[in-house]
């Protein structure tokens, strides 16, 4: 979402698609599929239950039946259920486990960007979380495509809030010529959408908006949007492919007691408190606020138009 606008093939996105659910959700497909296969078969015999063929089958059943196979077809349909009830409970204490790892962890949202629909629910799903937010803290290359084009996700999220604090590549130094040499861009290109980031910030900090804008020299591997008081947006910034092809997590902070009254407290913006370091939205935080504190970083000036 934030290196040069990012197209796929439409054969691409459908392979990939195959792919992931194939490889998601193999065991799923191959129940419904054996169960679909058995109900449109015992349709089939219903519906045709006068042909040869099938009044065959049903005079060898009856006679193997009546041989003893009868109650063992019965313990077959029993043992199938059993497994089929025994997959189904350990996925479900799988999922409770892992549920229960996330929460701790305070991942609440996670999309692996495989497809355009995915990629349109998370822009989405950032429009939302950031559309009541004060204050907004981001790490990215460019911003073009985070913040700095209309249809970006936080574009009107930026509008609304009072501090902005945005950490992008210098155009000047040899972190963005790198990132642009490995995703084959040029690199004028590329430094325009970082010149054009640049001009929205001061579009914005014309009507009144607190904003500091500060660049680094490195190569780009942290996207982070933190949108205060509780949630923080992770994506990594992968070695030769665009950032939209990585997954998205989203963390949250928790409050300090888990009850009814401070959870309504924590949703109507009045008790924010946090366990230091509880979540990886804590860690995440104090990773940004340690970047943003560098005494390398150079210093956006608006008034003269340059790094400092």
């Amino acid at each position: 979402m934030d290196d040069a606008p990012f197209v796929i093939s439409r054969k691409s996105q459908f392979y990939n698609f195959i792919v992931y659910v194939i490889h998601r959700y193999l065991a799923h497909i191959l129940i419904w599929a054996s169960s679909l296969f058995i109900i449109l078969t015992f349709k089939a015999l219903i519906n045709n239950w006068q042909h040869p063929l099938v009044l065959k089958i049903i005079g060898w059943c009856a006679a193997n039946m009546t041989a003893g196979y009868y109650e063992r077809t019965i313990e077959l349909i029993i043992l199938v259920m059993l497994l089929t009830l025994f997959y189904a409970a350990r996925r479900i204490i799988i999922d409770y486990k892992v549920s229960k790892l996330a929460k701790a962890a305070g991942l609440f949202y996670c999309s692996t960007n495989c497809n355009d629909d995915e990629r349109a629910k998370s822009d989405t799903f950032l429009q939302e979380q950031s559309s009541e937010c004060g204050i907004i803290y981001i790490s990215c290359s460019t911003g073009y495509d985070t913040f700095a084009r209309p249809s970006t996700p936080l574009y009107n999220a930026l509008k609304n809030c009072h501090t902005i604090r945005v950490l992008l590549a210098h155009p000047d130094k040899s972190g963005l010529s790198q990132r642009a040499s490995k995703l084959k861009i040029g690199l004028e290109e590329y430094k325009g959408y970082v010149n054009d980031s640049i001009r929205y910030l001061k579009e914005i900090r014309s009507d009144g908006i607190t904003v500091e804008l500060k660049a680094y020299e490195e190569v780009p591997f942290w996207k982070l949007i933190y949108m205060e008081p509780h949630h923080m947006w992770v994506q990594q910034y992968p070695l030769e492919e665009h950032v939209q092809k990585s997954t998205n997590y989203a963390f949250e902070r928790k409050p300090k007691l888990d009850i009814w009254p401070i959870r309504i407290l924590n949703k109507i913006h009045i008790y924010s408190g946090s366990l230091p370091g509880s979540t990886i939205c804590d860690f995440m935080v104090r990773q940004f606020n340690k970047m943003w504190n560098r005494k390398n970083l150079a210093v956006y000036n608006f008034e003269t138009d340059k790094f400092e």
